[in-house]
């Protein structure tokens, strides 16, 4: 019985990694994983060094959306800025393969409601890079991508901005603030990565995480202009102890913003094949199903033998 219960705890382990988050190997060494409670990315690469296993790690994380009048004064109103992502539920996609200028690469997706009374959303996409590519992240703006760099992209969709002034307004669009209201005029996206030391800037765009390299667009896209240059001194940088947080500014849209960057990990062997764990997951649940229906088996066909011996 103690066999059951190990092989038991082995296969409810698994079962639960395959539901809670989706994890694709890139080049033997490279694991991301999609976090589904948090919408948080983790970059992992393991290597040897001096005969010894190590392990580098990325992370990356929303922090906050903090809708800001034109003075800059965030707004109030709760509906309007918001900053526990790890309350929300993401609902994590499978990997799929998809062409980039006639190449492949993989891509996954994560998305939540951001509120209970609103249809606002937003959307971590990640996209991993199997050849070599010229990719264009905005106006003029190309980037030189190689097997393992992963592109992520933070979407806001259908965001509410506080439009109405109205002394007794109401509704979704009306911020109350003491004996006036607020009118939204920027939305600020923050997020937070993190390497094996504090980043370090090249020139506002390159940070050097020690183990990781990140490459940050200088164009957003909002509603329907894919390329808007992001405004002066953003992105914002700020080094919070071992945090490191970046924050896009976006005007006032209608429907939808977006922001890019690309990671690369420094130790990527990148002249391997590809693997999906999820593919070898469900291998492995399979076989432990079996062992599990052999091991019943074996045991009913125990005890009706010593019946029938005992008859």
């Amino acid at each position: 019985m103690k066999t059951l219960k190990v092989l038991a705890i082995i296969l409810f382990s698994l079962f639960y990694q395959s539901i809670c988050q989706d994890i694709v190997r890139l080049f033997n060494d490279l694991t991301l994983t999609v976090q589904g409670q948090c919408g948080g990315i983790v970059i992992t690469v393991n290597y040897t060094i001096n005969g010894t296993l190590a392990t580098d790690t990325f992370t990356a994380k929303i922090n906050s959306l903090v809708e800001r009048d034109s003075n800059g004064i965030a707004i109030e109103d709760p509906n309007h800025t918001f900053t526990d992502f790890c309350g929300l539920d993401f609902t994590v996609d499978e990997f799929s393969k998809s062409l980039w200028g006639g190449r492949e690469y993989l891509i996954v997706e994560s998305n939540a409601n951001i509120t209970s009374n609103t249809n606002s959303t937003i959307t971590v996409y990640a996209i991993l890079f199997t050849q070599d590519e010229m990719i264009e992240t905005g106006a003029n703006e190309l980037v030189e991508v190689k097997p393992g760099y992963v592109k992520f992209a933070f979407e806001i969709d259908n965001w509410q901005f506080c439009t109405n002034s109205s002394e007794n307004c109401t509704g979704i669009n009306c911020c109350l603030q003491g004996n006036g209201t607020q009118i939204g005029a920027y939305l600020d996206l923050s997020f937070e990565v993190g390497g094996n030391q504090n980043a370090t800037s090249h020139d506002n765009l390159t940070y050097d995480l020690g183990n990781s390299n990140l490459i940050l667009s200088q164009y957003y896209s909002i509603d329907d202009n894919p390329s808007t240059q992001l405004i002066s001194n953003d992105p914002l940088f700020q080094s919070q102890g071992n945090n490191n947080i970046f924050t896009i500014r976006f005007p006032a849209f209608n429907n939808l913003a977006q922001y890019d960057l690309i990671v690369s990990m420094n130790r990527v062997d990148r002249n391997n094949s590809i693997e999906n764990i999820g593919l070898i997951i469900g291998m492995i649940v399979v076989i432990i199903a079996l062992l599990f229906a052999f091991y019943f088996y074996r045991y009913f066909k125990r005890n009706r033998m010593q019946e029938n011996l005992i008859a």
